[in-house]
């Protein structure tokens, strides 16, 4: 009696380690950055002093005479886009870096 088993073709066995690589990159990542996080010079540099006082301070800019007479509402838009670019960055790690958590959680 013959037993009829799955074909598994080798381009599937390497998109699954290709992915596996992919979303383990993305865990390290995540890792990384919440490991920085603890850390009290990354929180005082980055998320207070450049996340924070230096988002208040130019926004703050933003209303100034001297702001509006220069022309340079679109250099302080340019730094806070800037931050908010990084932001967005750290939300992505976070993100990516968590599929690998669900799925092995699936698993």
């Amino acid at each position: 009696m013959e037993i009829n088993q799955p074909q598994v073709s080798t381009d599937t066995v390497d998109e699954n380690l290709i992915e596996k690589a992919e979303l383990d990159y993305w865990k390290s990542l995540k890792e990384d950055l919440e490991a920085l996080e603890k850390d009290e010079r990354f929180q005082r540099v980055i998320l207070e002093s450049y996340f924070r006082d230096f988002v208040v301070n130019q926004t703050s800019m933003l209303s100034h005479d001297y702001t509006r007479r220069e022309g340079t509402r679109p250099v302080l838009m340019e730094q806070l886009v800037a931050v908010s670019t990084l932001q967005d960055y750290f939300r992505t790690l976070k993100m990516l870096g968590s599929q690998l958590d669900e799925e092995e959680a699936e698993e």
